[in-house]
């Protein structure tokens, strides 16, 4: 529902929401080794990994318009009429990448892409496993979410004042990789505790997408 609406272009929370559903997929594709063949998987994270980077610039661009009056809010008011400029090249930006959207969004890559995915889902593409030694959903959920968790702590735990920026933004992915899993396999896990961890995940994402943005 959120591609109609994004091709619109009539509220640009369509295409945020629409990014964290490729996100989300991004997620379960890359914690999914071993549970999905391999040819699929690759393929897959590659198929989604390009409309990930489509959707990316067009949503950047939205959200430095979005934000634009509290970024005009750190100027001193005398400042303030001298950035005009800035903001019209981001609105000529902004129109140019979500032409390039549109495109992407109507071309037979993106509709194709879509199609093959929900047929495999559609069609029992996951494999059916009659043993009684197979692993059960909550143990593989559990290592892949427990890994997940221990590198966002690992890699926080390295950054510094003097850390690069990039470190952060790529600690921002683990966050939401993390947050993704949590929130996909919800039911398997205590609704209060659950929220309470997913709650402060965002906190800290929310706190890295603001360095970020700066």
């Amino acid at each position: 529902g959120h591609v109609p609406a994004t091709l619109a272009d009539d509220d640009p929370e369509h295409l945020h929401e629409l990014r964290v559903a490729v996100r989300r997929t991004r997620s379960l594709l890359r914690a999914s080794k071993g549970v999905l063949p391999g040819n699929i998987r690759q393929s897959r994270r590659g198929d989604f990994a390009w409309l990930g980077g489509v959707t990316g610039p067009p949503r950047d661009l939205d959200v430095y318009l979005l934000d634009w009056g509290g970024y005009l809010d750190l100027l001193d008011p005398e400042d303030r009429p001298h950035v005009g400029l800035v903001r019209n090249e981001l609105l000529a930006r902004r129109r140019l990448a979500h032409a390039e959207l549109e495109e992407a969004l109507r071309s037979a890559r993106f509709l194709d892409l879509i199609r093959g995915w929900r047929s495999w889902l559609a069609t029992g593409g996951l494999v059916t496993v009659d043993s009684d030694g197979a692993p059960t959903l909550g143990s593989v959920v559990l290592r892949r979410i427990t890994r997940a968790h221990e590198r966002l702590v690992g890699d926080g735990r390295l950054i510094t004042e003097a850390s690069d920026p990039e470190a952060l933004h790529d600690l921002r992915k683990l966050a939401k990789q993390l947050r993704y899993l949590i929130e996909c396999f919800g039911d398997l896990f205590d609704k209060a505790p659950r929220k309470e961890f997913v709650r402060r995940l965002k906190g800290l994402q929310e706190n890295l997408g603001t360095h970020q943005d700066a």
